[in-house]
């Protein structure tokens, strides 16, 4: 898997087809220079709530356009967010 980090995203909720898309914009490191790619995930009501929730609340939060995953930085046991937000290792497990 290779993870890129996740700059930003939209919720956004088709009523006609009632169909939840989450679009995740994520920062793409190239000898060329950084640029920011996109993808538009249709997923399941259920799903989106779980994947709003992680992205409004996690920090740093990472993306794989190879799997469609997304995945919490490491952040030790416990209650609460390291100081800053900031996790404690470069990524999420494998």
């Amino acid at each position: 898997m290779t993870w890129f980090p996740v700059t930003s995203y939209y919720l956004r909720y088709n009523t006609n087809d009632k169909q939840p898309v989450v679009g995740i914009y994520f920062s793409v490191s190239t000898p060329a220079g950084t640029r920011i790619d996109s993808r538009h995930l249709a997923v399941p009501a259920a799903d989106a709530y779980y994947l709003a929730d992680m992205l409004r609340n996690e920090k740093p939060v990472y993306f794989d356009p190879k799997t469609g995953a997304l995945a919490t930085g490491h952040e030790p046991v416990g209650e609460g967010e390291a100081p800053g937000g900031a996790s404690t290792g470069g990524g999420p497990i494998n």
